[in-house]
């Protein structure tokens, strides 16, 4: 039975399912992690304050059969053990806004993070392409190749022009990428959810 318009979250989305907290050793009351995972999927497309933050997601919407949360915790509990992966909508395809069973997959943090970064098609600053700084007090090589790996800066290189410098970028970025495959192998979710990873990230090193 739909709920009254005035107890759907963001006016669009039916909590239909209870309990959704639970009370952790110290006494605190949490939200269940499927839960979470639901609510920051709503809260990013229908959120007007999270939408003010993060422009991107302008125009993002989560399918009718996600709208309850029913459906959604059956989806999330099936995949495997996910509890401490990250939702992905657009890792399968960069024009998708739509969070639905068939474009969503989970991937690890660091994955996700990588993947972030390579979609960043535009530039940095002015015509300095991603993974490229200048360095003006450098009399000839003044172009610095470097991408970050868990948080940690990796110098790649100096040289003489932006151009080349982004090539040390995507070459060393496609290496990195390569070894997150043998991971998902590891990772503790359906088969299918493994090949639809696989397909995607084989898909973004191609297209690099």
């Amino acid at each position: 039975m739909p709920y009254p318009k005035t107890r759907l979250i963001h006016g669009v989305a039916h909590s239909d399912v209870r309990p959704v907290t639970y009370i952790d050793e110290n006494g605190k009351k949490k939200s269940l992690k499927w839960y979470q995972t639901w609510k920051s999927m709503l809260n990013r497309c229908y959120d007007p304050k999270q939408l003010e933050k993060n422009q991107t997601y302008i125009g993002c919407s989560v399918c009718d059969e996600w709208l309850y949360a029913s459906n959604f915790k059956k989806w999330y509990e099936e995949q495997g053990d996910v509890d401490n992966l990250c939702l992905d909508k657009d890792f399968l395809s960069e024009d998708n806004g739509v969070y639905s069973p068939d474009t969503c997959v989970f991937l690890t943090h660091e994955m996700n993070t990588q993947i972030v970064k390579v979609k960043r098609r535009g530039k940095d600053a002015g015509d300095i392409p991603l993974g490229v700084t200048l360095v003006p007090t450098y009399k000839y090589k003044k172009y610095v190749a470097h991408m970050n790996i868990k948080n940690k800066r990796k110098n790649l290189g100096y040289y003489h022009t932006p151009e080349e410098a982004h090539q040390a970028y995507i070459q060393e970025k496609k290496k990195y990428l390569m070894t997150f495959l043998p991971v998902v192998e590891e990772m503790h979710v359906t088969d299918e959810m493994k090949n639809k990873i696989k397909k995607g990230f084989t898909t973004i090193i191609n297209n690099m």
